[in-house]
């Protein structure tokens, strides 16, 4: 089911994120040889790269719902068909946004959102829906924009995840659509996915840190994974770069086949090359058809030539080019089988086809050879020793949970990983996963009859390996043996940052404390420009009741400080153990301190570039995820529509 699901519905307009830049680069971790550059703008991620005032903060805006879709095949678009078409989705007004965090500045790739609220809201302003966004790091990062940027970054993402704590009210009641997904949805949750595009590391156009935004919701089942679509995929095979810095349209799709209603449903949401910054689409040519025969070839700058006798036709996707066309339906389209194609797509490859310039079928996108598809759950933790986090593997084959599976897990070797270093700056990198033995896991899995496979990864104290930066990263890597490297997502991987054992003072002093909160003043200067100076402990005595506030609130807060989360129990606590020794006349109401975070505003500040030690897709991601300079100033050789 999911979220890809023909009850669904879709909603799109502009996000913000505010993401701190300062913090980018790991050597700026490094107290001892921190230049007050760092805390400036730059391009090209000199200095603190293009946003170093950023205050993490992630919000919807000017957000709305453009359409509902049943499985009896009705697409609504007119708000007189259902209140819930046209209503506002927004977070809301009443506390501080949400954040949008990177794992560690040695994984910056699997960004989530935490402490984000969904509301829907009639034209009235009365409440219909809302919902917590649970935390789930973005998959499927790849090219959107093809043309030379206007807003810098030629990349989009998206985040699969679940709605939890849901509140219908009771004029949801009179929404028909609202009514029916409240019925068949369960365990208090909807599915959620939002997808991110065109958004801007530069001032142009007005539109700093904001972006265009995709959301589409669903029912999620009990039994499903939470943060992706339990069905097939579609792997782009056409680059139209260089084997050096490839260029891949239509890169990762999600697709499944509802059995009951013999429809398709492919969401093109996340991977449709856009022709600008609103979501709007060239004429091109693509129709779908279903593979007699396998079609195992990799990605490659060669066209792919195909025959009509090859394959047996769905249909032609039309209508993209239309205004609006992505941000009204979110990418999704449907089709309904014929017979013969609904067999034949039991066991045999989904095709996406185009045509060269000179009117010759070609293959755009292929679904996985043998049709299979491993993918984890939860997927991105934080861990101090001792603890453990636990998630699940999922198998499938041509859409079917695939029992007996034997995944292997193996960790990423040690390598010196700089995702956005600065080309001026000298001095070592630190090596990620190491020591490997302090991660703990399993060699082995073996999915169950419901052709999933439950992991416990654990840790142990790594012993500072990184210096000034607190515990390790590791990359852990899962697969079958089945499924070839480039029928799978790169970061397809468990992302762990695992802190460093501290023992906490029975009477701590400014000095067990001061190294860390000095970084942090370091590395967010929004903090001592409008707050605190976490490096004075004079200054800190004096802000003691919001500190305390924050450092005391629960992780999904997005009062949670923090905010990168990636601040140890032991030395949390040993924080607020000396905040709490203070002179207590010194403290303020926590109430009024909760008041006083929520007021913090700031003026953002231009852009960045990034470097990954991995394969040259994986480089080319992490510096175009940066705002850097990587550009492609492609025409695609595809025939319009």
């Amino acid at each position: 089911m999911s979220y890809l699901n023909s009850l669904r519905l879709v909603f799109s307009g502009d996000f913000q994120a505010d993401v701190a830049t300062a913090n980018n680069d790991v050597r700026h971790f490094d107290n001892d040889n921190f230049q007050a550059r760092f805390q400036l703008p730059g391009e090209n991620n000199v200095n603190g790269a293009y946003n170093p005032d950023g205050g993490s903060s992630f919000l919807l805006q000017h957000t709305y719902v453009q359409q509902v879709s049943y499985p009896d095949g009705r697409v609504l678009t007119n708000t007189a068909d259902d209140i819930v078409i046209g209503t506002a989705v927004t977070s809301p007004a009443d506390r501080l946004s949400g954040k949008l965090v990177d794992l560690d500045p040695q994984m910056q790739l699997s960004t989530e959102p935490w402490g984000v609220k969904l509301r829907l809201l009639a034209p009235d302003g009365e409440l219909l829906l809302e919902g917590d966004v649970e935390p789930s790091g973005f998959r499927d990062l790849q090219v959107r924009q093809f043309q030379p940027p206007p807003n810098g970054l030629p990349l989009g993402a998206s985040w699969i995840t679940v709605l939890t704590n849901l509140h219908w009210t009771d004029k949801a009641k009179q929404s028909p659509f609202l009514k029916e997904l409240k019925a068949k949805t369960d365990d208090d949750k909807l599915s959620l996915n939002l997808t991110s595009f065109a958004y801007y590391t530069g001032h142009t156009d007005g539109r700093f840190t904001i972006g265009k935004i995709i959301g589409t919701l669903g029912p999620w089942i009990e039994g499903e994974p939470e943060q992706f679509v339990p069905g097939r995929r579609l792997f782009g095979i056409s680059n139209v770069g260089a084997d050096t810095n490839p260029a891949i349209p239509f890169n990762y799709s999600n697709f499944i086949v509802e059995e009951e209603h013999k429809r398709l449903l492919l969401d093109l949401g996340g991977s449709f090359p856009v022709a600008d910054t609103q979501g709007n689409i060239d004429p091109i040519y693509l129709k779908l058809g279903v593979a007699k025969a396998a079609f195992n070839q990799p990605v490659s700058t060669a066209p792919l030539l195909i025959t009509p006798a090859e394959y047996l036709e769905i249909g032609v996707i039309s209508n993209t080019h239309q205004p609006g066309w992505l941000l009204k339906t979110g990418g999704v389209v449907s089709f309904q089988l014929s017979q013969p194609v609904f067999q034949l797509l039991k066991d045999h490859q989904l095709l996406l086809i185009g045509k060269t310039p000179e009117g010759q079928e070609r293959v755009i996108a292929r679904e996985s050879v043998g049709g299979y598809l491993l993918r984890a759950d939860a997927h991105v933790f934080r861990l101090d020793p001792g603890d453990e986090e636990r998630s699940k593997i999922y198998a499938y084959r041509w859409g079917k949970p695939l029992p007996q599976a034997k995944i292997s897990l193996v960790l990423q070797p040690p390598v010196p990983i700089d995702i956005f270093s600065d080309p001026t700056l000298q001095g070592p990198i630190p090596l990620t996963g190491t020591p490997p033995e302090a991660l703990l896991f399993p060699a082995e899995l073996t999915t169950n009859n419901k052709g999933f496979a439950r992991i416990t990864i654990g840790g142990n104290d790594p012993g500072s390996p990184r210096g000034y930066v607190d515990g390790q990263v590791y990359y852990l890597n899962y697969s079958l043996a089945e499924v070839p490297v480039q029928d799978k997502y790169p970061f397809d991987q468990f992302h762990v940052h695992l802190r460093d054992e501290f023992d906490i003072p029975q009477n701590p002093a400014w000095q067990d404390i001061a190294y860390t909160l000095k970084q942090y003043g370091n590395l967010f200067p929004l903090m001592s420009r409008f707050i605190v100076d976490l490096g004075s402990e004079e200054a800190v005595k004096k802000r003691r009741d919001i500190l305390l506030f924050a450092f005391t609130r629960k992780i999904k807060d997005p009062n949670y400080m923090p905010v990168t989360r990636d601040l140890s129990a032991a030395k949390r606590k040993t924080i607020v153990k000396w905040l709490k020794r203070l002179d207590d006349d010194s403290i303020q109401d926590i109430a009024a301190a909760e008041s006083e975070a929520a007021k913090v505003k700031k003026e953002p500040v231009v852009a960045a570039a990034g470097d990954l030690d991995l394969d040259d897709y994986q480089k080319n991601m992490a510096r175009s995820k940066s705002g850097g300079k990587l550009s492609f100033n492609i025409v695609l050789p595809f025939a319009a529509e």
